[in-house]
């Protein structure tokens, strides 16, 4: 560990803000991710971009601040990857392009499952990463209950589109029926459609 001391004290989330510095942040930020009731392979792409937005502000907050030496023109990517081993966010720099900020990743094959943080930043430049991500896991806590009560239909299908089915992916697509913390999508047979309406 990178830290000494009562290891306890930095499992809290200011704990946590107060070495986000630190390599050993990272761990500390994926069990405070669980212990707010979150699960990786529920996490979906409106929920990314809001995590995107967490990340620019802490950015933003410590590029003002010139005791810190933070790589110039640091800015989260627009561009989030979305595939059904995860979901994937970059940054970018002055001189680079879609480096990793954070990935959500997993393999139903071998249970696999990871919350991977900038590999390749190192002291102040992992700090807007690990701030972003703890606040926004609060967030996605706060709002989950308001998100478990709501209900997705598909209404107005086009012409071609048939009765709708369920997929247990949770990232075939941003349209989603949280049940019992379980995301399912309803969408076409025939052509993949998906609308929605919250009742």
């Amino acid at each position: 560990m990178e830290f000494k001391g009562n290891e306890m004290k930095f499992k809290t989330k200011k704990g946590i803000l107060s070495i986000a510095n630190l390599t050993d942040s990272s761990n500390l930020a994926r069990e405070y991710f669980v212990e707010k009731g979150l699960r990786i392979e529920s996490i979906h792409l409106k929920q990314c971009e809001k995590l995107s937005e967490f990340i620019q502000t802490e950015i933003d907050k410590l590029s003002k601040d010139k005791t810190y030496q933070m790589i110039e023109d640091l800015k989260m990517n627009p561009k989030i990857k979305v595939e059904t081993t995860g979901i994937y966010l970059f940054v970018d720099g002055a001189y680079f392009k879609k480096r990793q900020a954070i990935s959500f990743e997993y393999d139903k094959r071998d249970n696999y499952k990871f919350i991977g943080f900038c590999g390749w930043a190192s002291g102040c430049n992992r700090i807007p990463f690990i701030r972003g991500f703890i606040e926004w896991c609060d967030y996605v806590s706060l709002n989950l209950e308001k998100e478990l009560n709501m209900n997705y239909f598909l209404i107005k299908p086009p012409k071609c589109c048939t009765k709708p089915m369920e997929l247990k992916s949770t990232h075939e697509t941003n349209y989603t029926k949280l049940v019992n913390n379980t995301i399912y999508h309803y969408q076409c047979k025939k052509c993949g459609n998906v609308k929605k309406i919250v009742e």
